[in-house]
């Protein structure tokens, strides 16, 4: 019900591509967002009409957030929807780098 798929067929040097971008409905942060194979593909999404008020993560992107808590999420989830097309490039739990930082005083 929630979830949604569409194909991309790109005949660019005539080489047949297929992409897939999927709207999905989150029970953590309780709102829709699309998730994406590739960077490539948010042209796509937005040539069509969609994924210009709702965020957008690639597969990698998921990938990183999968070990935070539901409060980094929804951290993460407000920046992406105010700052359209912003990456994740990497992830690091706050509490973790706070006890590494107390450890190297002791």
């Amino acid at each position: 019900m929630g979830l949604r798929s569409w194909s991309l067929e790109n005949n660019k040097d005539k080489e047949m591509k297929k992409r897939f971008v999927y709207r999905i409905y989150s029970e953590i942060l309780g709102c829709h967002l699309w998730i994406i194979e590739t960077d490539e593909d948010i042209n796509y999404l937005r040539d069509q009409g969609h994924g210009t008020s709702e965020a957008v993560y690639t597969t990698d992107e998921i990938k990183k957030l999968k070990s935070l808590d539901k409060s980094s999420l929804k951290h993460i989830h407000e920046v992406k929807e105010i700052f359209s097309g912003s990456e994740i490039l990497e992830v690091t739990r706050k509490d973790v780098n706070e006890n590494e930082a107390k450890e190297g005083t002791d």
